[in-house]
């Protein structure tokens, strides 16, 4: 290697990881990319927004990558990729379910609502199979020249301030162990903690109001569940098929994520505050006996899911008592994580993929540009360290309001148009300049919209005799000065047209 060369060590080869070593390799790094596992494997995470579309096509034109700009939208991905198997996301749906009766929505949609997120297949969302995505990322780094260590484990890390480098030793597969040298360090593991021990990490949860658990999986035979429940009048009049989305069932106490992959298998997750799981919950027959108890509470969902077969890549039903996390610090000497190590939240609006990108664009800005400006790197870090905080505890709000809803469908519905006027004011802003973000990511940085999002979760909490109406005409009014697609608006009847800005048309043929 030249003498001037630089090197960071990555730990967690996911699709984050992975892209930005691929983009650290291309711009004059040596990566070592780090993990305790082995490429091609079983994740979740699957639901592409887009913002997480726009990220994918700026990160594409920023850092020279043409191979992944046709993953932003369902029509290229499938043109240019097809080995990669994906499915297709026209928007988002949320279907409200009591227990113990089938699904019955009204003629004014009182227990449904679909949010268009794109205007035709072509520039759909994905649901992304992250088994086949990040192993694509992964050979495409490794191809790119960066060093890979698979089914290893990082067993010691020092900082040598004579030569401003880390020292980290792995150890491999076989015990055997080597030691590499590093500039930067950087925690890609999701919740692994690669270097807590190391670097003075410690849990910071306690602050988060979403506190939630998944029970989950993949299967085979999945029913399709729009097609059974609405007329073939309502599908028409429908902005797109309900199945083609990150499909919500909503109950009393969560709500069951469904997301269709193109080869007919499908990811489904039982989503729920994390003391609502029983406790002797360590057998897989516990578990299966668990989850078919709650589908026969909800007779439409049990219809659905009848002649549904666990998948081969997992065979089984998996388990986390506890989503939410957060670890702090979250930057350091020469070192930081991606968002998705800092902390993560909850499936809920799907924001993990895009806030996973938007880490790997800002990191690799970081990184990059680290040696033109020295003086400017610590600085850099804080900021970033500062806005990574802002952008969890915004992402905390917009989910534990839909939650503090609860039992009651018309509430969660009309707090989550917080986290679209949200999105679609980022999207707006992104499509105008993808690298200026005035209001933080996905707006947390509004302060108003914050202060009355902050309002309307208190105004659930703390007045419970507040009627649902009420309380959907209170968060109408709250989220009128941003709202430009028409959330709420009674005469949508809960069914809203294309929604989002333009995507990137001329990266994305």
């Amino acid at each position: 290697m030249p003498r001037d060369t630089k090197f960071a060590l990555i730990a967690g080869n996911s699709f984050s990881g992975s892209l930005l070593a691929w983009i650290l390799q291309r711009n004059g790094y040596s990566v070592y990319l780090v993990d305790r596992g082995k490429h091609p494997r079983f994740a979740i995470g699957e639901s592409s927004t887009p913002t997480a579309d726009f990220l994918i096509a700026s990160i594409a034109d920023r850092w020279r990558l043409p191979e992944i700009a046709p993953l932003a939208c369902w029509g290229s991905w499938k043109k240019a990729h097809p080995q990669i198997r994906c499915g297709k996301k026209r928007g988002f749906s949320y279907f409200g379910h009591e227990e113990g009766k089938p699904f019955n929505d009204t003629p004014n949609h009182d227990w449904s609502l679909l949010v268009a997120a794109s205007s035709s297949d072509t520039y759909s969302d994905t649901h992304w199979l992250r088994e086949d995505v990040d192993h694509f990322f992964f050979q495409s780094a490794v191809a790119e020249g960066a060093t890979p260590y698979e089914n290893a484990c990082i067993v010691s890390v020092e900082w040598n301030p004579k030569r401003s480098e880390w020292i980290v030793d792995i150890q491999v597969v076989d015990g055997s162990t080597h030691r590499v040298n590093a500039r930067w360090l950087v925690d890609a593991s999701g919740g692994g903690g690669a270097f807590a021990k190391w670097l003075g990490q410690s849990d910071d949860s306690d602050w988060m109001r979403t506190r939630t658990g998944a029970l989950y999986g993949h299967v085979e035979g999945l029913a399709p569940f729009t097609p059974v429940h609405y007329p073939a009048h309502e599908l028409a009049v429908d902005p797109f098929c309900g199945d083609d989305s990150a499909q919500h069932h909503v109950l009393n106490s969560g709500w069951y994520w469904v997301l269709r992959f193109d080869h007919e298998v499908t990811s489904i997750g039982l989503v729920q505050p994390s003391h609502h799981w029983p406790t002797d919950f360590g057998s897989m027959q516990r578990r299966d006996e668990y989850w078919k108890s709650m589908r026969k509470r909800y007779p439409s969902i049990d219809a659905m899911c009848a002649k549904a077969q666990w998948q081969d890549s997992t065979k089984q039903l998996l388990f986390r008592r506890r989503l939410s996390r957060c670890v702090t610090p979250f930057v350091g000497q020469n070192w930081l994580a991606l968002p998705t190590s800092a902390g993560f939240i909850d499936p809920l609006h799907s924001s993990g993929i895009a806030h996973a990108l938007s880490g790997v664009a800002r990191v690799a800005e970081i990184l990059i540009f680290s040696d033109v400006q020295p003086s400017g790197t610590n600085a850099s870090l804080r900021r970033y360290s500062e806005d990574l905080q802002s952008e969890l505890r915004w992402l905390d709000l917009l989910v534990a309001g839909c939650y503090q809803g609860l039992p009651s469908f018309r509430r969660f519905r009309a707090f989550a148009s917080f986290y679209f006027v949200a999105a679609i004011l980022f999207e707006n802003q992104m499509a105008q300049d993808p690298w200026d973000w005035q209001e933080g990511f996905m707006t947390c940085k509004n302060g108003p919209l914050v202060h009355a999002a902050e309002q309307a979760y208190a105004a659930s909490e703390h007045d419970h005799q507040i009627e649902d109406e009420e309380f959907e005409c209170l968060a109408a009014s709250m989220i009128r000065p941003w709202n430009r697609v028409g959330l709420l608006d009674k005469c949508h009847l809960s069914r809203l047209q294309h929604t989002n800005a333009p995507k990137y048309k001329h990266l994305v043929p």
